[in-house]
């Protein structure tokens, strides 16, 4: 098995899944859909595991043969392995599960939604060293009206969700953008943390004008240079082909989209400038937390600060 996955981080409605099936272009990669973000609960229980294993057994230690020695000593946290162990066989198990069926010396990927967090993210280059991250942008106006206007959003909105109301869709977009500026400053932080050779920035824009050199650059980043280019092409004008224009919204009338982008533009520099750790409360409904970085990191992107 290999351990250096290509880890795709985006967000809702930005593109990602488009961006996972020209991964798939290369032969001597496999890429992988979303997977509802259970390592963050592998994470979050692996931690305090680690801190409770208590004492170990010596290296000599007579396994089959501890009867009378546990039974004479209080050590309430004795276990036959070390912290060290319990993480390494973790990593085997999501390891190989990511790897089923594949050649062993087949590289493989994933892409998810629900790891916008600074911990996940240090996390994953501790667990995996070798890995790759791809951050998965679009322009964040666009990107809030396109969120708030796919089909299973505008029904839950409907329907009342979270005590959804006309009047509170400032409320609503504004928290959008917010979080979609959480992940910018996120992949900023780990270009700059982690270096241009562990992550990089793939805008959807991009990627829609040129998928062929889109797909050139983000292949050389990721040090596959064989790629089937008809794959790119044929993947890239059925997306064209069949992506819709917003379509005009009957109810409720205010998710109209060009009300969405006039909304979105207007509220984004008041969203940017935001501190993500004191400013805004993320529900869990989402599934979004808040990482603590540094809101400097915007002056890595011109696309960002334009």
């Amino acid at each position: 098995m290999r351990y250096d996955p290509v880890i795709v981080m985006a967000m809702h409605r930005s593109g990602s899944t488009y961006l996972m099936r020209l991964l798939n272009a290369c032969p001597d990669l496999r890429v992988w859909g979303e997977h509802g973000g259970f390592l963050g609960g592998i994470r979050e229980s692996l931690e305090p595991a680690l801190e409770r294993l208590g004492k170990v057994p010596k290296k000599d230690f007579d396994y089959q043969g501890a009867q009378g020695w546990l039974v004479d000593n209080f050590i309430p946290f004795i276990n036959p392995f070390t912290g060290a162990d319990l993480k390494s066989g973790m990593v085997e198990l999501i390891t190989s599960m990511f790897s089923k069926g594949l050649p062993d010396d087949m590289r493989w990927g994933f892409k998810e939604l629900r790891y916008p967090s600074q911990a996940m993210v240090d996390w994953f280059f501790d667990i995996w060293p070798a890995s790759q991250m791809v951050f998965n942008l679009r322009d964040p106006v666009t990107l809030c009206a396109s969120s708030l206007r796919a089909p299973w959003v505008v029904e839950r909105l409907k329907n009342g969700m979270n005590g959804y109301t006309a009047e509170k869709l400032p409320e609503l977009v504004f928290n959008t953008l917010a979080k979609i500026y959480v992940m910018e400053r996120l992949a900023l932080y780990a270009v700059r943390t982690y270096g241009v050779e562990r992550a990089t920035i793939a805008w959807h824009e991009d990627l829609v004008e040129d998928p062929l050199a889109f797909s050139s650059v983000l292949f050389k980043f990721l040090g596959h240079a064989n790629f089937d280019v008809g794959h790119i092409d044929s993947t890239s004008k059925n997306i064209v082909g069949t992506a819709k224009p917003f379509e005009p919204t009957v109810e409720p009338s205010e998710l109209d989209p060009n009300n969405l982008l006039k909304l979105a533009g207007k509220l984004k520099d008041q969203a940017r400038a935001l501190d993500p750790p004191k400013g805004i409360q993320i529900t869990a409904k989402w599934n979004f937390c808040v990482g603590v970085i540094g809101k400097d990191m915007y002056s890595y992107n011109p696309r960002i600060n334009g």
